[in-house]
């Protein structure tokens, strides 16, 4: 059964703070308070003359209704007058250098943890914390932070949410249908009425002020309006008309009575509109004041607020499709491709885990196999020992340019065996203090139990290290619990982008200030991702026991695939599986399945440089909105039975990703992929994609030869570029991959 929480609500007056506390308190939570910051009387007197005030981490338009706001929701509210501005603008925030800057002043972040310690002081019960963050990770990681550093649960039931499918009732039928604004749509189901009190798009008239976005009619034409910005951009409409860019801005006035006692009042035949250059307008608002909001017994929460449906389209297919008993054959490839009509099945027991070892390779470093049996007996003991002795391997490849020096922040990617899965928590805390307190983007992680460790060890981890700039890192770190896949349960990134080698050959200009507009240093990345377990998303618990390890199957893979569109991933050159089945010494050690995980190829990618740009780009590889082109194959996939998985999980979901290879091919560079890695005895790989052919490339595997790498999991894969055929769509790779995995457990 899910914990509720006693949820502190962040609220800035607009539509999605306000509605997200509907949500909060339709998974079972309780909100205790709400907070919010405020502008200093002299910021105050600036609006008075200007009609706003700007924050890139707030809503400040409307500002002067937010007092009433604790009336009307019979909540306490706290308030504080904000005196920083926004020091660090990147979409990570670092406590280690983000609190003061040179001149003394601090980043308004820090506002708010001061706030809510204030809070906490006055509401002791108080052990979460809600925002309405949707596709902004600046905004979210800024309220993860400070969240985290007080012991609060984030939450952020909003977050992706125009991307997941439609809500759906007790049958599992959707209430509405796919939407433009579905957000929307479901805001006004639950009675919420939130006023446009501010526009920045000439898109958008200045008529529209004051309508409420909940209405039909403001919906209908929010798209129209928005409709000639984005003609081949479904995606991009689809943020723009909840205004994620910036069109506009709104002030909440009304709920649902359950849980709005009062209403907001205010005269319509009072506010002035400003209008500025460009198209946008904004309203100055007349005193507000309160009003009763009719029977607050005459409908629940629940039996208003909708939650997005747990599946996508493709997935809930898997649920409602009776599962064939014959694997799917491997004829999705097209012509000149090898085939295989069963998976291949390995029967003995791997061999036990070997030494440690360390291969460099231009910028990067593995170490892997680390184990330290010696430094005591108990886990805790012997991972204190593992980072020892990784950080004296470190600091001697560093050599002499303490500039230079390499430390456990360069690592992008762990792979964590214990031989008990009871030592978890106690790892975890030690694992934590490896990495920099505050420091954003920890390296993504694997963690699995396993019988074949070395005598008397309980831990091993394996590391890569990218000696390269962190500061240019790209990662994706969601802690915040939502509908869209599992916070983190640990100091790990869901994936970390890693910038591959391009060619000597110069960049155009053009690109070359594309590149550095969009913040990316390389055209190609390669896509470190965690593994993923059947978490529901929303509770961060395991489906209940009831639920068919089909199900576990589904929801897992759905989670991986997920935290792939959302890194904008192009290709998936393999997958693994790792199943638990009774833990005991007569299950398989191993399975290995030759048919499909993933698609190999997605839509071409596209700018996150801002919030805006983010959900658009996200939205843009979605799974409702992609097609695959003419030349794919899918990737193989490894089924590995282990001991025990987190939480108990009975599957867990692995792979890493390529992205932005639709860039190079269209550069015409040749692209040095140095793909290095480690499974459970490490392995490394080279691959070639050469994107002036007319497809996307990789070439065969070859294994490093190194006595200490005692086994590949790496498949060889290639996307043909001679295909005429159509490639396989996404939901028999799907599919496929299913079919794979029934069959193997079935063996």
């Amino acid at each position: 059964m899910a914990v509720s929480l006693n949820v502190i609500a962040l609220i800035s007056g607009g539509k999605d703070s306000l509605y997200s506390i509907l949500h909060c308190i339709q998974n079972g939570h309780k909100v205790v308070a709400l907070a919010n910051l405020r502008p200093p009387p002299e910021r105050v007197q600036e609006e008075e003359e200007t009609g706003e005030l700007d924050s890139m981490m707030y809503q400040t338009v409307g500002h002067q209704v937010i007092p009433l706001y604790a009336e009307a929701l019979g909540l306490p509210l706290y308030r504080r007058v904000t005196k920083g501005t926004a020091v660090q603008t990147g979409q990570d925030y670092d406590t280690r250098e983000g609190a003061g800057a040179d001149d003394g002043i601090e980043d308004e972040i820090e506002d708010l943890f001061a706030l809510l310690q204030e809070v906490k002081k006055d509401q002791p019960t108080a052990n979460a914390l809600c925002s309405g963050a949707i596709l902004s990770t600046y905004q979210r990681t800024r309220v993860e932070s400070v969240a985290l550093r007080l012991g609060l649960t984030p939450l952020a039931y909003l977050w992706q949410y125009p991307l997941l499918p439609p809500p759906q009732d007790g049958s599992g039928h959707d209430i509405r249908p796919d939407s433009l604004t579905g957000l929307l749509d479901d805001m006004a189901a639950a009675m919420c009425d939130a006023r446009i009190i501010k526009t920045a798009s000439a898109g958008i008239p200045e008529r529209m002020l004051w309508s409420n976005v909940a209405d039909s009619r403001a919906r209908t034409q929010l798209v129209s309006r928005m409709a000639r910005f984005y003609p081949d951009q479904e995606a991009g409409l689809r943020c723009a008309v909840l205004g994620e860019g910036g069109e506009y801005e709104t002030l909440a006035v009304c709920g649902p009575p359950a849980v709005w006692k009062k209403k907001i009042e205010i005269d319509p035949d009072q506010i002035k509109t400003i209008s500025e250059a460009g198209g946008a307008c904004y309203a100055i608002l007349p005193p507000a004041t309160l009003s009763p909001n009719g029977d607050v017994d005459a409908a629940t929460t629940g039996d208003l607020v909708r939650r997005p449906g747990m599946f996508d389209a493709q997935f809930r297919h898997l649920l409602d499709t009776d599962r064939p008993q014959a694997p799917l054959l491997t004829d999705l490839a097209g012509a000149g491709m090898q085939q295989q009509e069963q998976p291949a099945v390995l029967l003995e027991p791997l061999a036990p885990l070997g030494g440690a070892s360390m291969l460099t390779h231009g910028t990067h470093v593995v170490l892997a196999n680390e184990t330290a049996p010696d430094a005591g007996d108990d886990a805790a003991s012997q991972i204190e020992g593992i980072y020892a002795n990784l950080k004296r391997k470190l600091e001697a490849q560093s050599g002499s340019d303490s500039s230079c020096a390499l430390t456990m922040s360069n690592a992008i990617f762990c792979l964590l065996l214990l031989s008990n899965m009871d030592d978890f928590a106690a790892v975890n805390a030690v694992y934590a203090r490896m990495f920099p307190r505050g420091q954003p983007n920890p390296p993504a992680r694997v963690t699995i139990a396993v019988n074949n460790l070395p005598p008397k060890a309980r831990v091993s981890l394996s590391v890569i290290v990218d000696a390269r700039d962190r500061a240019r890192r790209r990662a994706l770190h969601v802690q915040s619990r939502s509908y869209w896949a599992p916070a983190n349960i640990g100091p790990y990134s869901q994936a970390v982008n890693e910038g591959l080698h391009t060619s000597a050959v110069p960049l155009s200009p053009t690109r070359r200030q594309q590149q550095q507009q969009q913040r990316r240093p390389w055209s190609a990345e390669l896509i470190h991702l965690a593994g993923q377990i059947p978490l529901v998303a929303r509770t961060m618990q395991l489906p209940p026991s009831s639920q068919s390890f089909h199900f576990h199957a589904v929801l897992g893979l759905q989670h991986l695939w997920r935290v792939g569109q959302e890194r904008e991933v192009d290709m998936w050159p393999w997958g693994v599986a790792f199943l638990t089945h009774g833990g005991g010494a007569n299950s398989l050690n191993a399975k290995v399945g030759s048919s499909h995980t993933f698609p190999a190829n997605t839509l071409p990618t596209e700018s996150e440089s801002t919030a805006a740009q983010q959900g658009q780009a996200a939205a843009e590889t979605n799974h409702q909105h992609q097609h695959g082109n003419n030349h794919s194959h899918p990737p193989p996939l490894l089924i590995a039975n282990v001991a025990t998985l987190p939480l108990g999980a009975p599957i867990e979901w692995w792979s890493t990703g390529l992205a932005h290879l639709a860039t190079a091919e269209q550069e015409k560079e040749r692209v040095q992929i140095e793909v290095i890695t480690c499974s459970e005895t490490a392995y490394a790989q080279h691959a070639t994609v050469f994107s002036s052919n007319p497809g996307v490339g990789v070439a065969h595997t070859h294994t490093i030869d190194d006595p200490s790498i005692q086994r590949t999991i790496f498949t060889a894969i290639f996307i043909p570029t001679n295909t005429t055929t159509s490639g396989p769509t996404i939901q028999d790779i799907i599919d496929s991959a299913i079919r794979s995995l029934e069959h193997a457990t079935n063996k």
